[in-house]
């Protein structure tokens, strides 16, 4: 069975067309999958607050009514959530990356990926490549010990905190994208090129996915490094704060979910299993939907984005407390990175653990959930945690 990914990254055009996307779906400790690509001379289309999550689901529907093999592919950045709600309009300046590109895909391929082995790299990020980073260490930990504060002064239960490295741009991004691939096996692995701007990504977690008329979202929150759990520290399943933060985001994943579906239909299918990846571990649980009539992919994302594992909860107070410590774009990070196709069927990636490429700059960022038993320190190192593998295959290499 010939891999797809190798298939595709050897295509004529891959490097030099406008557009070119590829979307795998596996799963943890699975060893194959699903993945469909295509490559495009069309440009994709962009979207801006003038958009609406109704013209998208309308353009889509014309799309797909030909009987050709077809689909569309593409990102929505977290700010994004400004096209659902008004509160959040307006996004923070700067970002080189428009709230999000779809490409209206023809000649889609769609393949088995054969079962592969890993070849995890074990070193961390160099320290020697310059660096930019929205909020070092000290920076982030004041930020934590505000939103503490705001937390105890019942202004939301949890808020995710993220920051943004920047590096020069490394010479072939999609070379460094299979070794991302084959350094993770996460639920998802992608990567699109619009132009110049790149996005690669091997992503644990599902914005939502939508088969039919169900839909599904696997909340994961609750992380730590892997081996951080020995030297008396209890499991994750045990530890309170993790608990307490992974059971919020569940309970808003069943609000999200119960928006867009028929009463009394939204059910947890399994809860708190503890998924170790190559570098960190995280408790996932999965909330199922069956969806009300007229609900497609469109209207589930709107749902659904940003996941309230990158946002916390509330939802939109939330976003306006971490905006307001960040004081920077988040751009594709928190975002999503999906794949729509016939018969209603979509599966939207939350946009983490990926590097993200415009001009001569690759940037990447990662977040971690403060609650009121946060402690800033912890909280920090653990988005360090989520950025090593980033930073230490697309950027330093292996």
């Amino acid at each position: 069975m010939i891999d797809p990914w190798t298939e595709f990254r050897s295509a004529p055009g891959v490097r030099t067309r406008e557009t070119a996307v590829y979307f795998e779906r596996t799963g943890p400790g699975r060893s194959g999958g699903v993945a469909q690509w295509a490559i495009s001379g069309e440009p994709a289309r962009t979207i801006g607050l003038r958009d609406s999550y109704e013209a998208l689901a309308l353009e889509t529907e014309r799309h797909l009514r030909s009987p050709r093999r077809r689909a569309v592919a593409g990102y929505l950045g977290f700010d994004a959530i400004g096209l659902s709600e008004r509160r959040l309009r307006t996004p923070p300046a700067g970002s080189p990356f428009p709230l999000g590109e779809i490409a209206y895909l023809d000649r889609v391929r769609v393949a088995r990926v054969p079962p592969r082995s890993l070849r995890m790299s074990r070193r961390g990020p160099d320290p020697g490549i310059p660096r930019e980073d929205t909020l070092p260490r000290p920076a982030y930990e004041r930020s934590v010990r505000r939103l503490i504060g705001q937390i105890r002064a019942g202004e939301a239960f949890q808020i995710v905190l993220s920051h943004r490295r920047g590096w020069d741009r490394p010479g072939d991004l999609l070379d460094r994208a299979g070794r991302l691939r084959s350094s993770e096996r996460s639920a998802y692995f992608y990567y699109l090129r619009f132009g110049d701007r790149e996005i690669v990504g091997a992503s644990p977690e599902s914005v939502v996915e939508v088969e039919g008329r169900r839909a599904r979202v696997n909340p994961i929150a609750g992380t730590r490094p892997r081996g951080a759990s020995g030297r008396g520290r209890r499991p994750l399943t045990t530890d309170p704060k993790e608990l307490a933060e992974h059971r919020m985001l569940v309970d808003l994943a069943r609000n999200d979910l119960g928006r867009i579906a028929r009463p009394g239909m939204v059910r947890l299918r399994w809860t708190e299993q503890t998924v170790r990846l190559a570098r960190i571990e995280h408790l996932v649980s999965r909330v199922e939907a069956t969806l009300k009539p007229g609900v497609g992919p469109w209207e589930a994302l709107a749902s659904t984005l940003p996941a309230g594992t990158v946002s916390g909860a509330p939802k939109i107070r939330a976003t306006e407390l971490l905006r307001a410590e960040e004081q920077s774009w988040r751009g594709p990070y928190a975002g999503t990175v999906g794949w729509i196709s016939a018969r209603n069927r979509a599966d939207w990636a939350l946009a983490i653990r990926t590097g993200f490429a415009s001009g001569d700059r690759l940037y990447s960022s990662a977040g971690a959930g403060i609650v009121h038993r946060s402690v800033p320190s912890r909280e920090y190192d653990e988005t360090l945690a989520k950025l090593s593998l980033v930073e230490s295959v697309l950027v330093g290499g292996r």
